[in-house]
């Protein structure tokens, strides 16, 4: 099962709130009664969300520059214009959401010094994901755990 990690891009949408609104009030109507399992239920109904209706912002990126290239090569007209401020507006919402994706991810100050290298921030995460990744725990008679839920159970059974 993969762990939850709230996205700060997500304050951006619009329809963020409702869902925690939503997922909170659902999990009260169910009768759950810890905080804990409430914001479960809540971060179920954010990352159902996010992969649902959010999940493609590079493919809507691209879908936008299209759009706003075919503005610039359509006739000049005043719908056109309208058309094109809307496409540009909605593609800076979409740049924005990106970037604080990376930037939450980088733990760098880069991205507010200017720099914009997406390839750069992306290699940063993807060694650093790698390099804390546990492939394998040494138990006290020397042997190797390795299975994620053989490594789950002895961590857990340490601590117990």
């Amino acid at each position: 099962m993969r762990s939850f990690a709230f996205e700060a891009g997500w304050l951006e949408e619009e329809n963020c709130e409702s869902v925690v609104k939503e997922g909170w009030e659902q999990g009260v109507l169910e009768g759950l009664l810890t905080v804990d399992q409430l914001i479960r239920k809540v971060s179920g109904g954010l990352s159902s969300w996010s992969s649902n209706v959010l999940g493609a912002w590079e493919k809507h990126r691209k879908m936008l520059r299209r759009e706003l290239e075919l503005c610039h090569r359509g006739p000049l007209s005043s719908e056109g214009v309208a058309k094109e401020a809307i496409t540009r507006f909605k593609l800076e919402q979409i740049e924005e959401q990106i970037d604080i994706y990376w930037k939450q991810r980088s733990h760098t100050k880069w991205l507010e010094k200017g720099y914009r290298n997406m390839k750069f921030f992306h290699a940063a995460c993807s060694e650093r994901k790698r390099r804390n990744r546990i492939e394998r725990l040494q138990d006290a008679v020397g042997g190797w755990v390795e299975g994620e839920v053989e490594k789950q159970d002895f961590i857990t059974n340490l601590f117990l």
